[in-house]
């Protein structure tokens, strides 16, 4: 006998639910419910009216009423239909409930107690001194992880290389390259993020991930000279954390990131301040300063 827990998306609170609602997503799921409980299996079969956005905002609207009361009589509704239709939920709750509220708050905060991730999006190339982050990975405290997403010159000396230092999965995964429109997702639901440049690039370049960062308000990891434009960035609005590069990087990275994994409080001072920072590298200023060289 197993535990298995089923759901089925959520549906929007505004508008009536048709059938192709139903037959598109509450009752597949009901189905395979029904089974698993007829061999034996312990079944929790939940799903919950989508509460939040503005669809619901508008609808409440239309209807003149607040957004409180129009969600509760939709709900209402929406029960019923799948009363109606024997749909076998064992709990149809709302997003909007408190209950739901705390719930995901604890998720979050077990999610953020337990995990610390790392996440480096991009190039591998060969001005990039990932090196660093392979070599310190595998002495990463329990529960930190790296994801290494992209591709490039590097690629294959760098899962050689994690190979040969036997580090495992569960601190580093290596990832293909992620649609353009999943980047700032990735990197949200990142502690901190690594920003890497090393030789005469880094005195010529700025690499793109450094402003996707701080749109994200993920704080950055810089690996680069001092006196490179990114490190001065990140000092400047105070957003992350840099080490140059020379034979004890890898040293000084592996011992910041542990202990620092745990300090809530400084990630999110420092994620304020890649939010701050992110207002001043605006496409409007960028025409300034092409402007002011041209």
């Amino acid at each position: 006998m197993k535990k298995i827990l089923i759901t089925s998306a959520l549906p929007y609170i505004n508008g009536i639910k048709h059938l192709g609602n139903l037959i598109g997503s509450q009752l597949p799921a009901d189905v395979y419910a029904r089974y698993m409980r007829a061999t034996g299996h312990r079944v929790l079969y939940i799903c919950a009216t989508d509460e939040h956005g503005t669809p619901a905002e508008l609808a409440a609207i239309e209807d003149n009423l607040t957004v409180e009361k129009f969600c509760e009589n939709m709900w209402n509704i929406q029960k019923k239909i799948a009363d109606e239709f024997y749909i076998s939920f064992d709990y149809f709750g709302r997003s909007s409930s408190k209950h739901n509220h705390e719930l995901t708050q604890h998720f979050a905060t077990k999610l953020w107690e337990n995990d610390f991730l790392i996440v480096y999006s991009g190039n591998f190339g060969i001005s990039h001194p990932l090196e660093i982050i392979i070599k310190a990975s595998k002495k990463f405290k329990r529960g930190i992880k790296v994801l290494m997403i992209g591709e490039g010159a590097k690629s294959k000396s760098l899962k050689l290389l994690a190979k040969k230092l036997k580090v495992p999965s569960s601190c580093l995964k290596f990832l293909n390259p992620m649609p353009l429109e999943l980047v700032p997702t990735i990197y949200k639901s990142a502690n901190l993020s690594i920003v890497a440049i090393d030789g005469p690039s880094a005195k010529s370049s700025l690499p793109s991930k450094t402003f996707t960062s701080l749109m994200c308000g993920t704080p950055i990891y810089v690996l680069a000279p001092l006196e490179s434009d990114l490190a001065k960035i990140v000092q400047k609005y105070n957003c992350g954390i840099i080490t140059e590069i020379n034979n004890q990087s890898e040293i000084k990275v592996t011992e910041i990131i542990n202990s620092i994994s745990k300090n809530y409080e400084y990630f999110e001072k420092m994620s304020l301040n890649a939010l701050s920072a992110s207002k001043f590298f605006t496409e409007k200023n960028s025409d300034k300063l092409v402007e002011k060289i041209l």
